[in-house]
């Protein structure tokens, strides 16, 4: 099966920066998600930014017939194997 990647537009809220990772919060139905990455990313984007992200769409597991799937950025986020740093690189997700 093959898929063709998604790409989602989002603007971030607010950023904030520990131990070389920065967190980026994205509003989403009234609650703040947090997505984190590689580095300090602060001085590239601002609050109300657009970001295009790209993504993979990946199969996690499949189950009595059913496939389940997910985006390539949350396996990379769980598996923490980015040689830079234990978040992956927004740059990754840049096209």
């Amino acid at each position: 099966m093959s898929h063709t990647p998604d790409q989602a537009a989002m603007a971030p809220e607010h950023g904030t920066l520990d131990e070389n990772n920065t967190s980026l919060f994205f509003l989403l139905d009234n609650e703040y998600i947090e997505w984190k990455f590689n580095g300090n990313i602060t001085n590239k984007y601002k609050k109300e930014d657009r970001i295009n992200l790209h993504f993979k769409v990946i199969t996690v597991k499949q189950y009595k017939g059913i496939t389940f799937e997910s985006i390539d950025f949350f396996k990379d986020s769980s598996n923490g194997i980015n040689k830079q740093g234990p978040h992956p690189c927004i740059s990754d997700y840049l096209k």
